[in-house]
């Protein structure tokens, strides 16, 4: 793959990923976030929504049971009130209770949602940012039963079909969930209005050791899609390219804060490629021939996707940096004028289904690599 941006700084491979605000640096799949806390962590969170005058209010728990090297068991309680009913009442009407697993070997890209759907706030979609037409990021304070605490907060503005949607997030790494408060109102025929507020919570951080040991816990076997997830950086950059891509500015107030982001987003991708032939390296010293074998449909198709990808904003920054006079807005329509964009989008299409194919098998290719490990071993000793 060609190199457009020099200078790009080899930051290593991440072995452990580490949690970060709306994953702008990694994503972890759910077993990882919720396996950094110990059993008896939960957080508990008062649910209100408003459709045009009907009013509900309801009580969800989330607690964490058990933490074993394959799965994480969470128990998740819930209770209905009534308007202007405390938590403490509602508790004594008998709630439903079920548990949610999530597996260690889950591919990160299989399930966005921390919650697995029990609450409607996927923090880790890209397509929460798609179609925005405001996107705003921020530090603001949350009160929770009188104490303050700092959070990151993001609002997102999307309009569509005569619809506008509204969404306010709050959340903070020390709370089981993330989320403090989150809101959201769709205004269009009928007025949707939904607020999430934690209420209570307990936190108790497992001591990074131990959740090293959970991560690396030994296994003869393991599916592509986790070892991949763990040696490559390529998944997690790649969400972050493309969440800053849906959440671009589709009109521009400021021509030159618009090509600032869009620069960034260039080298963003040039770096994203850069790592991938790093990393590439590392994982031939990591498995042998026969292994690394039922890798190369995958990285045949990821390396296709990843210059075409590259290509297309590289050439869009190069475009539109040329142009004198900015259009007001930034649609497709306006990047199909030209014709090397609207073949690099074609390409980029293309590439993408190829890509999303080859990824699926990967948690259906199991890697041997205890086999390996004993190969690694013989070379060892040939060499001593």
């Amino acid at each position: 793959m060609k190199k457009t941006f020099k200078g790009v700084i080899f930051l290593g491979i991440l072995v452990i990923l580490s949690i970060s605000a709306f994953s702008k640096e990694h994503f972890i799949n759910a077993y990882e976030y919720w396996a950094q806390f110990e059993s008896g962590s939960f957080v508990t969170v008062k649910i209100r929504s408003q459709i045009a005058d009907v009013t509900q209010e309801t009580w969800k728990t989330l607690m964490v049971k058990q933490v074993t090297p394959e799965k994480v068991t969470i128990e998740l309680k819930e209770w209905a009130g009534k308007e202007n009913r405390g938590a403490k009442e509602a508790e004594k009407t008998p709630g439903i209770i079920e548990f949610l697993t999530f597996d260690f070997d889950s591919p990160p890209w299989a399930a966005d949602d921390l919650f697995s759907g029990s609450l409607s706030i996927n923090l880790f979609n890209p397509s929460l940012t798609s179609n925005a037409v405001q996107c705003d990021e921020g530090i603001e304070i949350v009160e929770i039963n009188g104490v303050k605490y700092n959070a990151e907060y993001k609002k997102i503005i999307i309009e569509g079909n005569e619809i506008r949607t509204t969404m306010n997030v709050w959340f903070n790494d020390s709370i089981p969930g993330k989320v403090l408060r989150f809101t959201r109102e769709i205004a269009g025929t009928v007025f949707v209005k939904e607020e999430y507020a934690a209420v209570e919570f307990k936190t108790l951080k497992r001591d990074a050791s131990e959740y090293q040991r959970l991560l690396s816990e030994s296994r003869d076997t393991q599916p592509a899609s986790t070892f991949l997830w763990r040696s490559l950086r390529f998944f997690s950059e790649l969400r972050r390219i493309e969440d800053d891509w849906f959440s671009f500015p589709k009109s521009v107030e400021d021509y030159s804060e618009w090509m600032e982001r869009l620069g960034r987003l260039v080298e963003n991708a040039e770096k994203w490629e850069e790592h991938f032939e790093e990393d590439m390296k590392k994982i031939d010293s990591q498995l042998n021939q026969k292994e690394k074998t039922k890798l190369d449909p995958f990285f045949e198709r990821a390396d296709e996707y990843c210059t075409v990808l590259c290509d297309f904003l590289s050439k869009l920054y190069e475009i539109f940096s040329g142009m004198i006079d900015a259009p007001e807005n930034i649609s497709l329509d306006v990047i199909y004028k030209f014709e090397e964009l609207k073949t690099l989008i074609d390409e980029w299409k293309a590439d993408f289904t190829n890509y999303a194919a080859e990824r699926e098998k990967l948690k259906d290719i199991n890697l041997d690599l205890r086999k390996n490990l004993t190969e690694r071993r013989s070379i060892e000793l040939d060499v001593d």
